[in-house]
């Protein structure tokens, strides 16, 4: 039990824990934006030139994908600000 309270302890403690970059942790910060971003554009042309794009079954599977990509950007975030 008491090694437990002094790992919460630690995560308040004034020392900075993190000295660098986290450089993998941005390759896949960087690759779930760059797909996110051809998501969108991909959605916002397809609303001029086919506006039933978003019931398309392909597309909504693209999209489930998209979003995957968006909760792996999210937990990458997460994980760079607590370390």
């Amino acid at each position: 039990m008491c090694l437990m309270l002094n790992k919460i302890k630690d995560c308040f403690d004034k020392n900075p824990v993190n000295f660098g970059r986290q450089r993998e942790l941005d390759i896949a910060k960087g690759i779930a934006i760059i797909f996110m971003s051809f998501s969108h554009c991909i959605e916002i042309l397809g609303w001029f030139f086919d506006p039933n794009i978003s019931v398309n079954p392909s597309w909504h599977d693209f999209d489930m994908v998209i979003k995957g990509l968006a909760l792996i950007f999210i937990i990458c975030m997460g994980i760079s600000f607590l370390s």
